[in-house]
């Protein structure tokens, strides 16, 4: 025979009354009788509850004082209800809003680096709005004045105009996506200009001439992650970590994704790029394909190809008149200038938009317009390919 199950002790519900789905607190204290919400629908919370208020009532001497410190507790909970009724609603807290931007399945396509990096972009907002309006807690109290005061201060700390676009971004893109919850919120970033519109200055192509001087250079390593750079429009992170495993036994494919946003790099490797990995012997092709960058930081790299651009002869920096008349100087070409060299020059071999596209990861034709520099000379050449008619 099986063995008797022990029963369950029942459940102490004493001085405890459900109503609905919500306990309540009922009990005679001092010929007075209380019953008051607990806001909760779960037993064990309301029996700790419970016995929080009633925890003296066994002192009968005390019951005076516990009935007025009952009351005052009860009232207390009763005002920070009624409160919370009345108050109107404020919308979505700014502590809150990135986590709406991350979780909103209609926003921007991010790889989990440029995610990483928004997240560290808006932890640096917060605190400066914790420093300098700690008033604002909601995303309905963020005004375009603020906004343009955001800016000016992270221009003046910025060392490259890519860091003050990226911190300007994370705040226009989480503000863009928020807004479509609640209609009140405006993005405060509206109107204000990227450094490189106020610097009137961007990464510039490469021309013919500046690439011969670069594919010069003596340092193989160096040519290899430039041609790298060039032909699969990898960014200078990527493009570093970069294993001889990505590419096919006889460099005929790359298998790669774009990491700022996950799109995929994947290519048929062109002849001239697989000429410039063709140097490096089959038996040493194991591994990273730049051994010599391995464990080497993003700034290191960037300040890296910088001096060796300088010593192929070509100016990476000029300086101009920025915000509110500032005097700098501004990085004009550098290794993101292969991308802008890459697109241009597809283009206007006659390769068609969704192909460079596809190549560069682009997500919209706009963002494709920012990377394609050509002038009028351009234009002509598209306008004699029209042909003759007379």
């Amino acid at each position: 025979m099986c063995a008797k199950q022990k029963s369950q002790p029942p459940a102490d519900t004493r001085n405890l009354l459900l109503v609905g789905k919500t306990w309540y607190l009922r009990a005679l204290v001092n010929g007075a009788t209380i019953k008051q919400s607990l806001r909760t629908s779960s037993l064990p919370l309301a029996q700790s509850r419970r016995d929080d208020i009633l925890r003296n009532l066994r002192a009968p001497r005390d019951e005076r004082s516990l009935l007025k410190q009952v009351q005052r507790q009860l009232v207390g909970i009763a005002a920070e209800e009624e409160d919370a009724a009345s108050r109107p609603d404020k919308g979505i807290l700014l502590a809150d809003a990135f986590e709406r931007w991350e979780r909103d399945p209609a926003r921007r396509p991010c790889g989990q680096r440029q995610i990483d990096d928004h997240s560290s972009n808006w932890r640096r907002f917060l605190e400066w709005m914790h420093k300098r309006h700690p008033e604002v807690k909601y995303c309905r109290q963020m005004t375009r004045t603020i906004g343009r005061e955001w800016a000016a201060d992270m221009y003046a700390v910025a060392r490259t105009t890519n860091t003050y676009n990226k911190w300007l971004t994370t705040v226009r893109y989480v503000f863009a996506v928020i807004s479509e919850y609640d209609e009140r919120i405006v993005n405060p970033m509206a109107g204000v200009r990227a450094k490189k519109e106020v610097d009137g200055v961007s990464k510039e192509p490469f021309t013919e001439d500046e690439l011969r001087r670069i594919f010069a250079s003596g340092d193989a390593a160096f040519r290899r992650l430039c041609a790298i750079g060039l032909y699969t429009t990898l960014r200078l992170s990527d493009a570093a970590a970069l294993q001889w495993e990505a590419f096919s036994p006889r460099l005929e494919y790359l298998h790669a994704r774009h990491g700022k946003t996950g799109s995929d790099a994947s290519m048929r490797v062109p002849g001239p790029l697989r000429e410039v990995l063709a140097e490096t012997p089959a038996a040493e092709r194991v591994g990273p394909v730049f051994p010599e960058y391995d464990g080497r930081g993003r700034c290191w790299l960037n300040q890296y190809v910088l001096r060796e651009l300088e010593v192929a002869g070509i100016q990476t920096r000029r300086e101009v008149e920025g915000l509110n008349g500032q005097r700098r100087v501004a990085c004009v070409k550098g290794f993101h200038s292969f991308r802008h060299t890459a697109i241009t020059m597809a283009l206007a071999a006659g390769k068609t938009s969704a192909q460079v596209r596809r190549l560069a990861g682009h997500a919209t034709e706009a963002m494709q317009r920012r990377y394609t520099h050509l002038d009028a000379d351009d234009a002509g050449d598209a306008a004699e390919a029209i042909g003759k008619f007379w």
